[in-house]
């Protein structure tokens, strides 16, 4: 480990890779499910979803790849469904019917946020009553976070540079990453 781990600017996926090499398996432990009760802001939210995908990119490009394909993918399919619904509305041909089919995206996306209040709630009953006044918030925003993640995917094409705790890293491969100057 101390090998993958030199150099690295995430020690979970340095972990991942690890295991990987080896051939050993990944196995999913609810006891190390961290609630974050974080005051977050628009730009620390960003930020942080920004350097997730970025970390994704640089040590995993085929999950980088796969989950911009899925979330590039609901975006073009959101847009364009919208496109259509609002130029069939102003052509004056049927729309409703369209409306209501693409509105079935946002709505599983929303129930995909309920199933994980529940299985939150199941897995970290402890938490249960903090965690509880956010629980709209799964429901509420799962259909607009694919557009956050895809803007995030677009950014890490851009840049190799991230900022964590008010220091500023380029992350050049998963073993190597350089501090830059502030």
């Amino acid at each position: 480990m101390v090998e993958y781990w030199n150099g690295a600017a995430s020690d979970d996926f340095a972990l991942t890779q690890a295991l990987e090499h080896a051939r050993l398996p990944i196995v999913f432990c609810a006891e190390c499910l961290a609630a974050t009760l974080h005051p977050w802001t628009g730009k620390s939210l960003v930020e942080f979803t920004n350097r997730q995908i970025l970390i994704t990119r640089i040590y995993s490009g085929k999950r980088w790849a796969m989950g911009a394909a899925a979330h590039v993918s609901y975006c073009i399919t959101l847009i364009y469904a919208a496109y259509v619904v609002f130029a069939s509305f102003a052509a004056g041909e049927p729309w409703m019917q369209l409306a209501l089919i693409t509105l079935v995206i946002p709505l599983l996306a929303a129930m995909k946020g309920a199933l994980r209040t529940v299985g939150v709630d199941e897995l970290m009953p402890q938490w249960r009553g903090p965690l509880t006044k956010w629980n709209w918030v799964w429901m509420t925003l799962a259909p607009v976070v694919p557009f956050l993640f895809s803007w995030n995917f677009i950014c890490s094409l851009l840049s190799k540079k991230i900022r964590w705790r008010g220091i500023r890293y380029e992350l050049v491969s998963p073993a190597v990453t350089h501090v830059l100057k502030p």
